[in-house]
């Protein structure tokens, strides 16, 4: 399997179906990260579509310097942000990873009966950022170091993130019965 790299390479030198396959790959996952963030399926949906566009504007270069997936999610991130703050929204009306409303769409009810309701609870229930942390470390398989760069954050504060929010996703699983030797 090619790797997001050498396929954004081949784009950049006229293979248009590798960026089908880096869309393929990423769609998802950043569409449900910028969800986190904005609150609102559809902005999502475009803010990740935006993000895309960079690619094909070709507008912003990517150096290498970190992978491909966490240079795209950063500017993922900082299109969900300046989206925001033209919205004049603050931090505190960002919307939760797993809402249990009656408007959600029908994308975001198909991911959501594919978890364990038990676990869209505890996490539910965590702060922003342990929910942040946890989802691009291990949902979307990033490094802690790849996780701080798209968070802002520096390794030893991520790494604290995860270990907190580790600990009180186990409390709170606990609570409801359940124990979990490894968290």
């Amino acid at each position: 399997m090619e790797t997001d790299e050498s396929l954004y390479r081949a784009y950049l030198h006229g293979c248009d179906d590798a960026l089908i396959e880096l869309l393929r790959r990423h769609r998802e996952g950043m569409m449900i990260f910028i969800y986190e963030i904005v609150g609102n399926m559809d902005d999502a949906e475009n803010l990740m579509m935006d993000s895309f566009a960079v690619l094909l504007s070709r507008e912003k270069a990517f150096s290498g310097r970190s992978s491909f997936k966490t240079w795209l999610f950063s500017i993922g991130r900082n299109k969900a942000v300046s989206f925001l703050r033209r919205q004049h929204c603050h931090e505190e009306k960002y919307a939760d990873l797993f809402t249990d409303s009656a408007g959600m769409s029908a994308d975001f009810t198909v991911l959501k009966e594919e978890q364990s309701r038990e676990l869209i609870t505890a996490m539910n229930s965590l702060k922003k950022e342990y929910r942040s942390a946890l989802y691009l470390t291990y949902f979307e398989e990033m490094t802690i170091e790849e996780t701080g760069r798209v968070m802002k954050k520096t390794k030893k504060q991520v790494s604290d993130l995860i270990y907190n929010a580790k600990k009180s996703l186990r409390d709170t699983l606990e609570k409801e019965g359940f124990s979990y030797e490894n968290t």
